[in-house]
């Protein structure tokens, strides 16, 4: 079973730590280890000399006639140290106060996996973004980052942290895709985007009861919204910057971000069930999208999504019903389907995200222009003297949004309509 693990985010200023010869020089060295905290590079250099000499005292002890192997190893080291290593000009000489980079590095692309070596070093050029993975949930693991400029003689700690990773079973949410899920507890969605946004709008629709959700970046509430029953779409701003260590959880592992160009935002978004009327689940269909019509589906206004029954049109076999219009910027037309359904015993439940217990549907198509007040429809095809739940879906290209349910009685008799 994948373990989706904590991510840890360090983001830095990193104005003042350049180099005053050359900027563009700085080389970004990130240290991981679940023994200590490293405030100097040197010494995480050091530990991994001292580590590397040591299996090889060990090897040499175990087995030292066996001059071939050594001689071996010996060679794929060299070529190691040559290749990993920073290149700097000769004439930059510790001796003459100048800094000569001894550092050597592995060739680490944009992540990195901890293994059973401690502490791990990546050096990762002038990048400001890199992925740590293969954490073990039960350590707590020290992260600190550092700058190597050409000019100095040892790395400048930029920030530091420590992360215990946590399992996490939290779903990642695409743009503009709905996600749709029966949840009987709190489920945990992200929505990744990039940092120069400006905020993300969720459409929620529901049906089988109520939700609560929580919207969240870095463990700070930017919104919440209560008792979200058959639909609501809002907006949620974006966080407000700043330049500290900060923690969220990731199915990736453990990264530092020190550039607001590279960062991303993860919106995370807790979804709670309050209500519900059967199999103690409710049905959620959830959209979140960066702009406010790339999800192709029509609005409704502010309380506009109930429906009301026109009672001095009540029959035995059809009642009449009225709601406001949805609008969409995109198109003239909005099609509006009636679900209908009578209730039996005590069930009293219609979903139009399932379709599963619908009976009877009826569709229209409607022009926006020119705008109605609002609309109304003969629902058809009922029995006499039942009790009938009705819900009303209007769509476009994408997914539909539902109405509120109405709940109508016909006329027992027929005898006095003809």
């Amino acid at each position: 079973m994948n373990r989706k693990l904590t991510i840890l985010v360090l983001e830095v200023d990193l104005s003042g730590h350049f180099s005053p010869i050359d900027p563009q020089e700085t080389t970004y060295c990130v240290v991981t280890s679940h023994r200590k905290n490293y405030t100097s590079l040197c010494a995480a250099q050091y530990d991994i000399r001292s580590s590397l000499a040591e299996k090889q005292n060990r090897f040499s002890d175990e087995d030292p006639s066996n001059e071939t192997d050594q001689s071996k190893q010996k060679s794929v080291n060299n070529t190691i140290t040559q290749s990993n290593k920073i290149d700097v000009e000769d004439s930059f000489n510790v001796f003459e106060e100048n800094f000569k980079s001894v550092y050597r590095r592995k060739k680490f692309g944009r992540s990195t996996k901890v293994s059973n070596e401690d502490p791990v070093v990546a050096c990762v050029g002038d990048r400001t973004h890199h992925l740590i993975e293969n954490l073990d949930p039960s350590t707590t693991y020290f992260i600190s980052v550092f700058g190597v400029a050409r000019d100095r003689r040892a790395g400048s700690l930029l920030a530091t942290g420590n992360v215990r990773p946590r399992t996490s079973t939290a779903k990642r949410l695409r743009e503009n895709v709905p996600y749709k899920a029966d949840i009987k507890g709190k489920n945990v969605y992200y929505l990744k985007t990039s940092s120069g946004g400006s905020g993300i709008w969720l459409v929620v629709s529901t049906c089988g009861g109520s939700v609560d959700i929580e919207v969240s970046v870095r463990g700070k509430r930017l919104y919440m919204a209560k008792n979200i029953e058959s639909h609501s779409k809002f907006y949620v701003p974006p966080p407000a910057t700043s330049s500290s260590i900060q923690e969220t959880s990731d199915e990736g592992s453990a990264q530092f971000d020190s550039s607001s160009e590279e960062a991303k935002i993860r919106y995370v978004m807790r979804v709670f069930p309050n209500k519900w009327y059967r199999d103690e689940a409710v049905t959620i269909e959830l959209t979140a999208s960066t702009s406010r019509w790339g999800m192709s589906i029509p609005e409704l206004e502010e309380d506009g999504g109930t429906v009301r029954e026109l009672r001095p049109r009540r029959s035995c076999r059809s009642v009449d019903i009225a709601f406001l219009p949805a609008a969409h910027n995109a198109t003239d037309v909005i099609r509006y389907c009636i679900f209908s359904r009578e209730i039996i015993d005590s069930d009293i439940t219609i979903c139009a995200l399932t379709k599963k217990s619908i009976a009877k549907t009826q569709c229209i198509s409607h022009m926006q222009r020119p705008p109605s007040r609002v609309i109304v429809q003969k629902v058809i095809g009922l029995k006499a003297g039942r009790k009938y739940a009705i819900q009303v879906t209007a769509s476009s290209k994408g997914s539909y949004v539902p109405y509120k349910i109405l709940y109508v009685d016909t006329n027992v008799s027929c005898k006095d309509e003809y």
